[in-house]
């Protein structure tokens, strides 16, 4: 479950996949996603200077609305 406003996750899966794949199903709701490097995915601009998630990592993410995100099975 991810609120509204600004939230921390983490990417659970074994292996890296593109940010906008894995996020793919809450993607209307995204406002901004920053990594720990300062890079950004910013869907509404498509930008996407994240590129993959890497497993381990976390990741801010600013929602409009909760939501509930599942990642794909690895």
């Amino acid at each position: 479950s991810i609120n509204s406003g600004w939230n921390l996750i983490g990417y659970l899966r074994t292996s890296p996949s593109p940010i906008d794949n894995m996020l793919s199903s809450i993607v209307n709701e995204i406002v901004l996603v920053k990594n720990g490097l300062g890079e950004v995915f910013w869907p509404v601009y498509n930008v996407n200077n994240i590129g993959n998630m890497i497993p381990g990592e976390g990741y801010q993410v600013k929602m409009t609305n909760f939501v509930s995100l599942t990642y794909p099975a690895n």
